[in-house]
């Protein structure tokens, strides 16, 4: 048969090795982009009242987005904000970690399922190369949904 043999290929190291180089072609690009559109909204310092407001009404205390139950996005971007402040080459490398500990994560989903090496890294490499992928890392403002998504795998893993 012809092809690449995964059998004895350590797969962790070849997700990372895909993502990296995902990071040099795509990824590295977003490190310096500033703040744009609703960054400046939802990414920032919000009052106590706010953020214990969050729990009972709409997610967004200044009712400029659209009416939803997200409590735990604000104070996700509030602790953005109180850790990277409008630094955004910071906020970027966290964002990108946090994508990496996702795809770790996922990785860990997949094999806990028994995937083949095979299946793994082709289901990788749709995924690292994903216009989604970049968006989700691109747009500041999605960085919650990188958080749920590991939470997601993680409650995944621990299921079975």
């Amino acid at each position: 048969m012809y092809g690449i043999k995964f059998q004895n290929i350590n797969i962790n190291f070849v997700i990372l090795i895909l993502y990296v180089f995902w990071f040099l072609i795509l990824g590295h690009k977003n490190l310096f982009e500033p703040f744009v559109g609703d960054d400046f909204h939802l990414i920032r310092e919000y009052t106590s009242g706010d953020l214990l407001n969050v729990w009972f009404g709409n997610w967004d205390p200044d009712n400029i987005e659209t009416v939803s139950y997200r409590p735990l996005s604000i104070w996700y971007y509030h602790l953005q904000s109180v850790i990277f402040g409008e630094n955004t080459f910071l906020l970027s490398i966290f964002i990108n970690l946090t994508q990496l500990i996702l795809i770790l994560v996922i990785l860990t989903f997949f094999k806990k399922l028994n995937f083949s090496n095979e299946q793994i890294f082709f289901l990788f490499v749709f995924l690292i190369f994903s216009k989604i992928f970049t968006t989700i890392v691109a747009w500041k403002t999605l960085s919650p949904l990188i958080f749920c998504y590991i939470n997601f795998f993680l409650a995944s893993i621990y299921f079975f």
